[in-house]
């Protein structure tokens, strides 16, 4: 770790001899289950690794840290699932958008074809 590793939980939370774990040993211990419960959300790695960055980006820049205690993975894969949930629903609603916007053109070329035969 080094003297970058920033003090996330609370003095009584679960870490080695009541010490409590850096944001790095917390990041280290349950990135790859926060991305795996992402995946199966997003269904896509890439999106996956978004929500992941927003899930520990958000825990680092609260004012009020969560006492995590021994329910640190539990917590994370629970606030994953609601970011990938939302960053789902924000993917479908551009593909959407983009399907209406493709179906216009098609149409307004179907038309002008007719105009011109």
């Amino acid at each position: 770790m080094g003297d970058h590793a920033i003090t996330l939980l609370r003095e009584h939370s679960s870490g080695p001899a009541g010490k409590a774990p850096t944001f790095d040993e917390l990041f280290n211990s349950h990135h790859e289950k926060v991305l795996k419960a992402a995946y199966r959300v997003t269904g896509n790695l890439q999106d996956a690794e978004d929500v992941l960055q927003t899930v520990f980006l958000r825990l680092l820049k609260r004012k009020d840290r969560p006492d995590l205690g021994a329910n640190s993975a539990a917590y994370l894969c629970w606030i994953c699932y609601g970011r990938a949930t939302v960053h789902k629903q924000k993917s479908l609603m551009k593909r959407s958008t983009m399907l209406t916007q493709v179906q216009q053109i098609v149409m307004s070329a179907r038309q002008s074809r007719k105009t011109f035969t």
